[in-house]
């Protein structure tokens, strides 16, 4: 398997190096990212993913705040809560 051009054989590639990163879009996740040994191409986009990730958590999480909030008075959400053994109807549940 070819590294590309440029590239040495028995560097690992990128997502080799990358890959215990269980849960990139979670805080620890993106602090590892952020601290990962990049080439500068690299760095570029794992930062503009990094900032992307962080806009659209500015954005997404009070839609999950209302949308755990509006699951608490559906009987079928509330079946599928017991069903799954959800122990509270937080944001971070849905």
């Amino acid at each position: 398997m070819s590294g590309g051009p440029g590239s040495s054989a028995s560097t690992p590639s990128c997502s080799t190096r990358l890959a215990a990163i269980r849960a990139p879009l979670s805080q620890a996740g993106g602090d590892t990212l952020a601290r990962a040994e990049l080439s500068a191409v690299g760095r570029q986009y794992v930062d503009a993913a990094l900032r992307r990730i962080g806009e659209l958590s500015t954005e997404i999480d009070p839609l999950r705040t209302q949308l755990a909030s509006f699951a608490k008075h559906q009987a079928g959400c509330r079946a599928l809560r017991l069903v799954h053994q959800e122990p509270d109807w937080t944001a971070d549940s849905v």
